[in-house]
Parts: structure tokens; sequence; C-alpha cells
């Protein structure tokens, strides 16, 4: 429970950050474009991670199984601590922490306690903490690709980048 949001964003830049940013870079390698694309679409691909998984989190206490493919409530039920979670914990106190604390160990999670952890999670702005946090990261994505002149494939990568924090699965 002592889990900060710096300690969460590094573990997201080890994981889904990096596999984005090289992937985009090698686009780029096979390109054979200048070293000036190659280290803009890193960072764009970097950037798009964080959001993607960031908005990943907000769909797995907002998303229905059958808009998602997973059950809501998942990353709870693994005892994971996304950046939701980590919100709602910054700010509560002993009772709300004891709910969420409880989620966590629980052997099996209950629909009843996962709407009561939920509910903690928004009055305490956790939602909407980290959706704000995927546009920043949306934002500099969308920046790192300002060397590339229009087209429409730096047009699909934007397009790409609206749509990881607007899809509903």
């Amino acid at each position: 429970l002592t889990t900060t949001e710096a300690d969460y964003l590094k573990v997201v830049m080890n994981k889904t950050a990096i596999l984005m940013a090289a992937a985009c870079e090698i686009g780029g390698l096979l390109g054979h474009v200048s070293e000036e694309f190659i280290v803009a679409l890193r960072h764009y691909g970097q950037n798009l991670g964080i959001a993607f998984q960031l908005a990943d989190d907000v769909l797995d206490y907002t998303s229905e199984l059958n808009e998602f493919g997973k059950v809501e409530g998942t990353d709870l039920k693994e005892g994971k601590l996304t950046l939701p979670l980590i919100v709602a914990l910054r700010h509560a106190g002993e009772a709300d922490k004891k709910i969420i604390r409880n989620a966590l160990i629980a052997n099996r999670l209950e629909r009843a306690q996962l709407k009561e952890v939920l509910s903690v999670i928004e009055s305490f702005g956790g939602i909407q903490y980290t959706l704000d946090l995927a546009k920043n990261y949306i934002k500099r994505a969308q920046e790192a690709l300002s060397p590339f002149k229009p087209s429409l494939e730096k047009e699909a990568l934007i397009s790409l980048t609206d749509y990881v924090v607007t899809r509903k699965s």
C-alpha cells in the first residue's frame, strides 16, 4: 500500500512504454530516416505507451466484460496497485484504506466489494486524475511528431493517440 505514483510510472516505463518506444524506433530504423526522426518516433512510442497503460488501468475499473474483454476489477483481484488506486490511497483515511486493503488481499473479490473500492477511487478523483495524466502523455506523444511534415502517416499516428484515451475496450 506504500507504492507511489513515481514507483508505478517506473514500472509502466519499463513495461509498456519501452516496448512501444522500441517498436516505433525500429520503424524509423527500417525506414532509414535520420536520427532526429528516429528519436522523435522513440519519444512518440514511449509517451503513447504510458498513456495506453494509464487508459487501460482506468478501463479496468470502468468497462464491462462485453466491452473490454476482461472482467471489471481484474487488476484489483490480482492485487495490482494501478494509478487510480494509488491516487485514492494517497488521499484516503484509515477507513478507506482498510476497504482497499481488504479488497487487495481477498481470496475472492465480491461485486459489492469492487463497487465499494470504485466508490473510494472516484471520491478521491483517481479515475479522472489518471485520465488527465494519460491525456498529458498523449499531448507529449503528438508533440514528439513535430519534426515530421504533414502526411497521411503522421495523421494516422496522431489518430492512434486520440484513440488510446477514447477507446472503450
